[in-house]
């Protein structure tokens, strides 16, 4: 049994049909988690993983599923994967500004968590530089 590590973004669940677990000749499984977050059903073989906060701030969890062997076989058979969590982003704009006609403006904005880009947008017909 093998499963392929993964990212999810830390503000949605986790589907592990994402990571297509593969189990044969076993029809008794179970998820765990080295996190706190919380499966939507630990015996599914396809549940959902909703990462805790605790999972979030320390960026990877490692899920683990558990199959027993089919009768009249016996044993259990582990794969793991490791699921990197990246942080969702943010943002501030900052507090508000007057300024006289005219006059430039300092933003003074910032961002956190997993981003790509950032973007400025304005109702105005101003220009940012």
């Amino acid at each position: 049994m093998s499963i392929p590590s993964d990212i999810s973004c830390g503000n949605t669940g986790y589907n592990l049909s994402t990571a297509s677990p593969v189990v044969q000749n076993a029809t008794n499984f179970m998820w765990t988690s080295s996190g706190t977050g919380s499966f939507s059903d630990v015996n599914a073989l396809m549940p959902v993983y909703t990462p805790s906060a605790a999972d979030i701030t320390g960026g990877a969890v490692i899920l683990t599923l558990t199959a027993q062997a089919n009768s009249p076989c016996t044993g259990t058979n582990s794969a793991s994967l490791t699921l990197s969590i990246n942080e969702p982003p943010t943002a501030s704009a900052g507090g508000d500004i007057t300024i006289c006609e005219g006059s430039d403006a300092l933003l003074n904005g910032s961002v956190g968590g997993s981003y790509q880009s950032i973007n400025w947008t304005s109702t105005g017909t101003g220009t940012f530089y």
